[in-house]
């Protein structure tokens, strides 16, 4: 059964967590930022990974809700401002979230 893992930011933690968890083949991982050319370049160095392009900060965010939904545990590695956002959408949602703060 696979799982998925939604990996929200693609800064620099982004590509050792990323080869980490792309090593584990019954895991789905999407990489969402607002910098799609970041995530676009992980996705194309892992393959089978999903690039998004994600605003954390706007107001009415049904895209990030949407890409929460489909995970089944997201890991936050944006400014930890983001994270109280972040995780009121993943407790709504009951879906599990870790983050490096």
């Amino acid at each position: 059964m696979e799982k998925n893992v939604l990996v929200l930011g693609a800064g620099r933690v982004a590509a050792p967590l990323v080869e980490y968890l792309h090593r584990d083949k019954s895991i789905g991982i999407t990489v969402a930022c607002e910098n799609k050319d970041l995530a676009d370049n992980l996705a194309r160095a892992y393959p089978g990974v999903d690039s998004a392009y994600l605003n954390a900060t706007e107001a009415n965010n049904s895209s990030l809700e949407e890409l929460i939904d489909k995970a089944d545990a997201v890991v936050s590695i944006l400014p930890a401002n983001l994270h109280p956002r972040i995780a009121k959408l993943c407790i709504n949602q009951k879906t599990h979230m870790v983050t490096a703060s």
